[in-house]
This record gives structure tokens, C-alpha cells and sequence, in this order.
């Protein structure tokens, strides 16, 4: 019966672009039973976000005949042999989805009993796997065995997705804020958070400030940049790791022995082992002679008798050797603008370098849906929808910010005054939004409002701010 329904929904996304989007919001692609029902889903929304056009038949046998995999092929033209007799029941589409997805409930519990029923870890979770168990029971004990999934309990779907992470994987990344790693319980799996602030308050600050805190930890994360070029970005991670100021790092005006400090600082920071460390700094200390370098005649003229010392660019090739950090901080360039389709082609390309934990995109009113004539509100709601889909489907938290109303200073900050609220709260876990006022900005401080909580409840916390140096500082880490 479900691959029946597999067909049925695959064949209302063909007719109507609505029901397409509706469909990539809520139904990720491991959500279809079949092999080959995923096949067509992800290539059907790969054409239409290419093409913004459906799919006909020559397009789907065009898609077959390019697989050299001949027994694949084979059940795929017999599986697109039967979905075009399919017939389908106006209105019915949202019983498809909803069958699809908890047909994958069912059988993610199904897979959650045989792994841990066997297994050590038995013991620490035997009460909820009982009680998984009863429920499964309860569904199936028709007297033909059957399994009736659509009667499955929402909630199960919640013990599922912590069933199949471990206890340390389900915790959250930590931000480099104390208070608000006790009131989230840091950056989780599989949710959107989301920081808010008016136009140039520091918002692409916070998100670094919160990457380089997760990359230094030993996470690997995926920052992407839509307003800043590359370059831009790293100048900014720059100077918040090594805390010379941004400007002088921007413009090249740090004097000849702060880059010679400024290199030493970058170099330490990506090295972990004390071995490196204590060659690196050997390295530093000496002058090039002592090395066994000489420097070049351009590098004399623009040095004169300091070029022995002060030639940074002669000491990168004994680097080489030391130990660095086994975890990437990737730097994406979205300088043609990034719509959630294009985000999710990056995850699935850096997936197949390593792992990525955390993905952080600056900012969300920067994306695009990707669809014509929508009106900004439209759009902003498809993106946010997609961005905490993107994090449902690879169980990665996702971190990202948006523009407040120009509220006055000092009021209070509310949901409503998140620019298209409506659209983009409703898909958050998590908005922290920032709160200052004139005061605040002479003792350099932030105020930071959850102004939404999904498992909480609201509160404000203070940080210290130091925007020449990129630099956010936790009040209570720092004695404040």
C-alpha cells in the first residue's frame, strides 16, 4: 500500500508547482520507501528548482537512460511504467504526505528496537524502549498482523530522533555565551536558530563569534557569506582569533613585528598538539639566518638589514610539519546569492569531504526561494521553512540571522518586531534578539532577549562587545 502512496504523491508534485514546494518544506528524500521513488523525487526537484518548469515524460526517460547501472534502470522503467497508470483524488495530496512521513516514523521505531534491544546501552534507556514497544504492539496487534502506522502517536517521532543519536551527539554545540548554553542547552540537532537584529548591529559578528567558538571546540563548520566577500570574512575570523583589530588587518597597516606576531598567533591557534606548539614557537623566536635563509634581493629592498627578521612569507615553509587541528571551518562565497536548493548541493559536497556539525548562513533575508513572483514575505517564509528542513534532514543545527524593525532603542523586543515575523517565527526554535540601548553602547555591553524558545521560556542576557576586534565576551566568563 505505501509504495502505492509513494506513486500517488510523486505524481501530484509532477502536476503542480504548489504541491512541489509544499512537498521539498515537509518530505525530505529519505521519507519515500523506495529506491527508486527517491530517484524521481530528487530529480524532480532538481529540475523544477533549475528549470522552474515540471517534468514531462521525456524529461523522466531522459533522467533513465543516463544511469549506466543496467539492473537499476531496469526496475526504474518499470517503476515509471506503472506510476504513469497511477491515478490520484483531488485533495488527497495532504494524506500522501502525511502517510509517507509517518510510514518513516514507524519504521525508524521498528530499526530503533533492533539496534538497541541487543546492545549495552539497553540499560540506560530500557523504559523508554518498553514503552516504544507497547506502542508498536498496540498499532499491530490486528489479528492479520498488519501494522496500521497512520494510528502511530506524534510524539513518537520526537523518542525516534533521540533513540538514533547518542547521548553526546544529541547535545548541542556550545556558543561561547554561558547563560544562553544554560537556557537552549546550546546550538541542537535538527534545529533553527536564529539571531535578530536591525541593520548594522553586529549580527554577522555574533554568528562568527559563535563558528569560531564551535570550530575551536573541534566541530566542523560551514559558514556561508552572502553580504561579505570571502576575503571580508576571513579578515574578520582574523582578527577575532588573533585579536589584532579588524581595520589594520583590512587595510595592511600592522607594523612589521605585529605580523610577524599576527602570523604566530594564527599559526598557534590551528596548531593543538604541545610538540607543534613548542616548535612554532622556536620557529618565531629566530631571525631568518639562523634558519638557514637567506632573504631575496626584493625582500632586502623593502626591508633593508631587518630583512633577516621580518620577512614573514620565508617562514611558511617550516610549518609544514607541525600538527594541525583535524576539524575545517569552510568558508562559502555566495556571491551569486544562495536559495535553499544551492545550500543544500554544498552540504551534500562538503558531507563528502567529512562531517559537518554545524552550518551557519549569513543571513537569511540574503537567501532567495529560488521562486519567481513571490512577494518577500512569501519568500522569506519558503526560506526559513527550507532552512529548518535542511536541518531536520541532515540532523545538524542550523544557525542564521534576520533583520529587525527599526525599533526604537530601549523598547522592548517582541516577535512582532522580527521583519516578516509571522512567516520566519513559526519555523524557528530559538531567536535571540538583540536589545541596547544608549548606556549600554558607552559600557560597550549587548542585551540579548530570547525572544523565542521552543522548550523554554523567555529571558535577557548581557554580553560585553568589542567590535574592533570582532570579539564577543561571555560578562560572566570574563568577571564582569
Amino acid at each position: 500500500m505505501i509504495e502505492a502512496i509513494e506513486k500517488k504523491f510523486l505524481l501530484c508534485i509532477c502536476r503542480d508547482p504548489e504541491k512541489i514546494l509544499k512537498a521539498y518544506a515537509e518530505v525530505p528524500f529519505n521519507t519515500l520507501p523506495t529506491s527508486e521513488g527517491r530517484f524521481f523525487y530528487e530529480k524532480i526537484i532538481d529540475h523544477f528548482n533549475q528549470y522552474k518548469t515540471l517534468p514531462t515524460k521525456t524529461v523522466f526517460k531522459v533522467w533513465i537512460s543516463k544511469l549506466e547501472d543496467v539492473e537499476f534502470k531496469s526496475s526504474l522503467i518499470a517503476y515509471f511504467e506503472s506510476f504513469s497508470t497511477t491515478t490520484i483524488q483531488d485533495g488527497e495530496f495532504q494524506f500522501y504526505v502525511d502517510s509517507l512521513k509517518k510510514n518513516k516514523i514507524y519504521n525508524d521505531a521498528l530499526d530503533t528496537i533492533e539496534r538497541f534491544s541487543n546492545t549495552i546501552e539497553k540499560d540506560k534507556i530500557v523504559d523508554q524502549i518498553n514503552d516504544l514497544q507497547n506502542e508498536l504492539s498496540r498499532i499491530g496487534s490486528s489479528s492479520n498482523k498488519k501494522v496500521d502506522y497512520y494510528n502511530l502517536s506524534e510524539n513518537v517521532n520526537d523518542q525516534i530522533r533521540s533513540f538514533h543519536c547518542s547521548t553526546e551527539t544529541n547535545k548541542g554545540i556550545p556558543t561561547p555565551i554561558e547563560a544562553l548554553n544554560n537556557a537552549i542547552g546550546g546550538l541542537k540537532p535538527a534545529q533553527l536558530n536564529i539571531i535578530a537584529g536591525v541593520s548594522g548591529s553586529g549580527k554577522s559578528i555574533f554568528l562568527l563569534n559563535f563558528s569560531e567558538y564551535a570550530y575551536r571546540l573541534g566541530y566542523n563548520v560551514a559558514y556561508f557569506t552572502i553580504e561579505m566577500s570571502y576575503q571580508d570574512c576571513l579578515n574578520r575570523y582574523h582578527s577575532l582569533i588573533t585579536q589584532f583589530p579588524a581595520n589594520s588587518i583590512l587595510h595592511s597597516t600592522l607594523s612589521d613585528e605585529d605580523k610577524r606576531l599576527f602570523y604566530h598567533k594564527l599559526y598557534d591557534y590551528h596548531i593543538i598538539d604541545k610538540g607543534s606548539k613548542k616548535k612554532l614557537n622556536e620557529i618565531f623566536k629566530k631571525d631568518l639566518t639562523e634558519l638557514g635563509i637567506s632573504p631575496t634581493e626584493e625582500e632586502i629592498k623593502i626591508y633593508g638589514n631587518e630583512a633577516k627578521k621580518y620577512s614573514i612569507n620565508r617562514l611558511f615553509e617550516h610549518v609544514k610539519d607541525l600538527t594541525f587541528r583535524p576539524n575545517k571551518f569552510f568558508i562559502i562565497d555566495a556571491m551569486f546569492g544562495l536559495s535553499a536548493y544551492h545550500l543544500k548541493s554544498h552540504i551534500n559536497n562538503l558531507s563528502r569531504k567529512g562531517n559537518v556539525d554545524l552550518i551557519v548562513v549569513d543571513y537569511l533575508n540574503l537567501m532567495n526561494s529560488g521562486l519567481r513572483g513571490l512577494q518577500d514575505w512569501e519568500d522569506a517564509k519558503h526560506v526559513s521553512r527550507a532552512l529548518k528542513t535542511i536541518a531536520r534532514e541532515f540532523n545538524l543545527p542550523v544557525l542564521t540571522a534576520v533583520q529587525l524593525n527599526n525599533a526604537t532603542k530601549g523598547e522592548k523586543i517582541t516577535q512582532n518586531d522580527v521583519r516578516y515575523s509571522k512567516a520566519i517565527n513559526e519555523n524557528a526554535d530559538n531567536v535571540i534578539a538583540f536589545k541596547r540601548n544608549d548606556k549600554d553602547e558607552l559600557l560597550n555591553i549587548i542585551r540579548l532577549e530570547l525572544i523565542k524558545h521552543r522548550h523554554g521560556k523567555s529571558e535577557i542576557i548581557t554580553v560585553k562587545e568589542d567590535f574592533n576586534r570582532i570579539s564577543i565576551q561571555d560578562v560572566k566568563i570574563n568577571g564582569h
